[in-house]
């Protein structure tokens, strides 16, 4: 994920600066200095994190704090302030739908963002609240991600809707929708598979097509007339000459690229993390299509807040 790595970093960044019985601008700046490579490398906003260390060496540059008895953990205290001030410091509760509406919540994200973990906590922190939570496995293509959700929902002691990794995720959401209508759960989150999107003014229009005016996805037609909408099948049985599978992984199964073969494909390029099957990918091999790998990175797991680590260690 994108904060790969990040809390070893930072925890480096600190732990040169807790070596030191006094401190200097240089060693603030320093430190700093490794701080906002870090969050680059994490890839938050550069101009973010201009004013975040800027608004940090303000506060943190001065006799008041260097001159202290414990600069260090100080400084350390200035930067965790600063970072839970720009995530956003107030806590917000979730508005659960009136009377025995099931209030639906969807987890959409990157790949690897920490969704499912996410999930599970949020399930927990509802049952406290009273409210009988169900998760849905959504999420049919990351391996082990259903027994992932299995083992986390276990362990809160929240049930779990599955239906395997064969059944396409819209129609898992409808069956444990009506599940949880029968047998009277007020909560329902939905588990999905991380993704990625490129498009902003694409995504906000299908967003305002399904959440805000709960409309159907043929409706989209009115916002782009030139589109085309095929009923009752996917977007690998399109015709096409080249297909690109930038969104999931493993999104492009056997019978997607028999589907694409058959209608004349010439090259499959991808671009995300490994949106082709091994199956898929060798049967496009095999019948000539010119096939172009995406880079395969393991996204990772969210980040362990090394800035709470840093002020616990001592």
């Amino acid at each position: 994920m994108a904060f790969e790595g990040l809390s070893e970093k930072l925890q480096n960044a600190f732990k040169n600066l807790r070596s030191k019985g006094k401190l200097t601008d240089a060693d603030v700046k320093e430190a700093m200095k490794e701080v906002k490579m870090a969050l680059l490398e994490a890839d938050v906003n550069f101009k973010v994190v201009k004013s975040f260390v800027k608004t940090v060496e303000e506060k943190c540059i001065g006799s008041d704090v260097l001159n202290g008895l414990n600069p260090s953990q100080t400084v350390i205290k200035i930067v965790n302030d600063e970072l839970t001030s720009l995530m956003g410091s107030e806590t917000t509760e979730v508005a659960f739908r009136p009377g025995k509406e099931i209030t639906v919540i969807m987890m959409v994200g990157l790949q690897g963002a920490g969704k499912t973990t996410a999930s599970a906590k949020m399930a927990g922190q509802f049952i406290k609240k009273g409210k009988k939570s169900l998760l849905v496995a959504c999420d049919i293509y990351r391996p082990a991600a259903i027994e992932q959700l299995k083992v986390n929902g276990s362990k809160v002691g929240v049930d779990v809707f599955e239906m395997g990794n064969t059944v396409k995720p819209p129609v898992i959401a409808a069956n444990a929708i009506e599940k949880a209508q029968k047998e009277n759960y007020n909560v329902v989150i939905l588990d999905t598979a991380g993704r990625l999107h490129v498009d902003e003014e694409l995504m906000n229009e299908l967003k305002e097509i399904k959440e805000k005016n709960r409309a159907r996805l043929t409706e989209y037609k009115k916002y782009r007339p030139e589109s085309e909408y095929h009923e009752g099948r996917g977007v690998w049985s399109v015709k096409c000459d080249i297909a690109l599978p930038c969104a999931t992984q493993n999104e492009l199964l056997l019978d997607d690229a028999k589907a694409l073969v058959a209608n004349g494909v010439e090259a499959v390029c991808e671009g995300a993390n490994m949106p082709t099957t091994i199956e898929a990918t060798k049967y496009l091999q095999e019948n000539g299509v010119l096939f172009v790998p995406g880079k395969a990175s393991n996204a990772g797991g969210v980040a362990t807040s090394a800035l709470e680590m840093s002020q616990n260690s001592e």
